[in-house]
């Protein structure tokens, strides 16, 4: 048997990007009057992917949760 792919966990695992995850919550939660979260903020509720990420972080307003997502992948993707 060959390998014919490998796979890295970045997120957190080889690279710190807090600060990255960070900023694309903070832009994908802002048109929504939540308050601006911290890289300590963040990383205390990473971890669990990011559908989990933004329940924890919309906890409040559940029905944010698929715009919030969008919005949060479009401006992590770029």
């Amino acid at each position: 048997m060959s390998v014919k792919a490998i796979m890295f966990d970045l997120d957190g695992t080889l690279v710190d990007t807090g600060e990255d995850i960070t900023n694309a919550l903070n832009y994908a939660i802002e048109p929504y009057g939540f308050k601006k979260l911290t890289v300590k903020d963040t990383v205390r509720v990473i971890g669990e992917g990011v559908t989990r990420l933004i329940e924890k972080v919309c906890c409040t307003r559940p029905e944010l949760r698929d715009p919030v997502i969008a919005k949060f992948i479009d401006y992590y993707s770029a």
